[in-house]
């Protein structure tokens, strides 16, 4: 009876410390079996109904029973503690997940933030070129001077913006002109062959972009030309001939990289080797801010055609453009009122230069 006592006061202090509230019920369970084993085996001996030696074969049973039960819970027990310990190292790895999630979200808001800001630098400089005094001047070419005639040109694509500028080109039959950067996207590839495809000019705008690497020297800025040049032979069969210098062909800005003469080298190289540049005399303003608001855009191409019977406008075609693309659709009916007709650029076309 000692021994059976000491093993229930054994249970009692397990089930007191078991920090699971399964385990704990099952203890007080198996205690309470126990004891109720024992008491009802006194019970007969005192009615004489079973032997002294009876009990004790019957409590030694009971203990055997007890001390594997013991076992069982003790091994529950270990269980419990690695399954409690591996929940708390999940939860440590949960958090630094989190944690790393967050930080990369924070990168890609800076990313996101960036990518605007860029987007309106790389050119909205050349939003006042066309005003410097002493550059302007224009080419007639084959262009006839007294007939209405617009010249929609877009920069700095091709992105899915593109995309919908095409769709809507294609509605109203216009052609267009798009001077394009170097992207190797499948989107861009299928927007290069789609300009192509659906007869709109394709005008070399460099690969890069770059104006601190296209600037610095003559054979950087034909380096990039070629890249782009090779890029559109391979995916639409087409060299363009038609260039647009990044910020247009001004000292302004390629002087900052090259000195003050580098322009003028870069101009007479590109005639040299049979390309032909083009500028702009109408500047839709798309440029001045990464999304510029779509009546802004309207209000300044057909404020910018007053006065001009052959008009090269200034648009973009980059992703953050959507206004652009939303704006065409009136700049289109609105000069096809006033009597345009709608050209894409070529070598014998109308020509509008800073210098």
């Amino acid at each position: 009876m000692h021994e059976l006592r000491l093993r229930l006061t054994g249970l009692a202090k397990m089930m007191s410390s078991a920090n699971s509230r399964r385990l704990r019920v099952l203890l007080t369970s198996i205690l309470v079996l126990a004891a109720l084993a024992a008491g009802y085996l006194l019970v007969l001996q005192q009615a004489n109904k079973i032997s002294i030696s009876q009990v004790e074969r019957q409590l030694a049973t009971s203990l055997e029973q007890t001390e594997d039960l013991e076992q069982v819970l003790l091994e529950i027990a270990a269980d419990l503690e690695l399954a409690e310990a591996q929940m708390e190292a999940a939860e440590d790895r949960s958090k630094g997940v989190l944690a790393n999630v967050a930080a990369v979200a924070e990168k890609l808001t800076k990313a996101e933030a960036e990518l605007t800001r860029v987007e309106a630098a790389r050119s909205q400089p050349a939003a006042d070129v066309s005003l410097t005094p002493g550059f302007r001047h224009s080419l007639q070419g084959s262009t006839p001077p007294d007939e209405k005639i617009a010249f929609l040109t877009f920069d700095d694509g091709p992105s899915l913006v593109t995309g919908q500028i095409l769709d809507i080109l294609g509605e109203y039959e216009v052609p267009a002109t798009f001077f394009v950067n170097g992207r190797t996207t499948s989107t861009a590839i299928a927007m290069y062959k789609r300009i192509v495809d659906e007869g709109h000019a394709l005008g070399n705008h460099t690969y890069t972009h770059r104006w601190s690497e296209l600037y610095t020297s003559i054979d950087a800025f034909f380096d990039d030309l070629l890249r782009l040049e090779t890029l559109l032979v391979k995916h639409t069969g087409v060299r363009p001939s038609i260039v647009r210098f990044p910020g247009g062909s001004s000292y302004a800005y390629a002087g900052r990289y090259g000195g003050s003469s580098i322009m003028d080298e870069l101009a007479q190289a590109l005639l040299d080797r049979g390309y032909y540049y083009f500028d702009w005399n109408v500047n839709s303003g798309d440029s001045v801010a990464a999304t510029a608001p779509r009546d802004k855009i309207v209000e300044n191409v057909l404020k910018g055609v007053r006065g001009k019977n052959n008009a090269i406008i200034l648009l973009h075609d980059l992703p953050s453009k959507t206004t652009t693309a939303e704006a065409l659709p009136e700049i289109i009916e609105e000069l096809h009122r006033q009597g345009y007709r709608f050209e894409a650029l070529n070598e014998d076309s109308f020509t509008y230069r800073f210098r």
